[in-house]
């Protein structure tokens, strides 16, 4: 991000995302393409359906990042009881009801499982552990629109957006979840913002940003 309405966050590294995957800008893969792409491959496209394959490249992600082969094994197991969890239970309203949308209980059970590994887990192993899974690990402004509140104060396409009251933001999801919870829409909101390494933060009614965000897989 070197210039105002430069759209292009950094390239995911070698060991990131499936190269067969379609990617937009330089290299950089959007996560709506990745899910799009791993619900092609399933039977069912609401289970998320971890494969000893995703299992690999994952050890293999987190070990590029650093950690240990013990390491490593210990945070993956940590994320596959979480995701099979949300799959199990994904399953079992699937076979109650097989022409039931199951995208809203997705979304609510993804909140959850990914509630329990921040919770239980440091900030820097919490997000090695979403991006050796392919997940996005930050959020970043996709545009700003011309005479909007966000315009007026100084957002740039390419911000990231880091904090919702001072809880760090790593996931589309858990932003969305926050802002619903919000009681008092009029309430002034405190968002930190990362813009070239640098911080700064806005107050915003109800912390509901007007533009569109994206979620990036980036490493740490």
């Amino acid at each position: 991000m070197a210039e105002p309405g430069d759209k292009q966050a950094e390239a995911a590294a070698a060991s990131g995302p499936d190269a067969a995957l379609p990617a937009d800008f330089a290299g950089k893969v959007s996560y709506s393409k990745i899910k799009d792409e791993r619900r092609r491959r399933r039977q069912h496209p609401d289970v998320t359906a971890n494969s000893p394959e995703d299992r690999i490249k994952a050890l293999s992600r987190l070990a590029e990042l650093g950690y240990k082969p013990w390491e490593a094994e210990e945070l993956r197991t940590l994320w596959d009881g979480e995701m099979d969890v949300m799959d199990r239970e994904l399953e079992r309203l699937r076979m109650l009801d097989p022409g039931r949308s199951l995208s809203m209980d997705r979304r609510l059970l993804e909140r959850a499982a990914y509630t329990n590994l921040r919770e239980g887990l440091d900030a820097s192993d919490y997000v090695a552990v979403r991006y050796s899974a392919e997940k996005t690990t930050r959020i970043e402004v996709y545009r700003v629109t011309s005479g909007t509140l966000e315009e007026e104060l100084g957002l740039w396409p390419g911000d990231q957006l880091d904090s919702y009251e001072g809880e760090r933001l790593f996931d589309l999801n858990q932003f969305r979840a926050l802002t619903e919870a919000e009681i008092d829409p009029d309430r002034p909101v405190v968002l930190g913002f990362l813009r070239n390494g640098s911080e700064f933060f806005l107050e915003i009614p109800g912390g509901n940003v007007q533009v569109p965000l994206l979620g990036v897989v980036a490493p740490p």
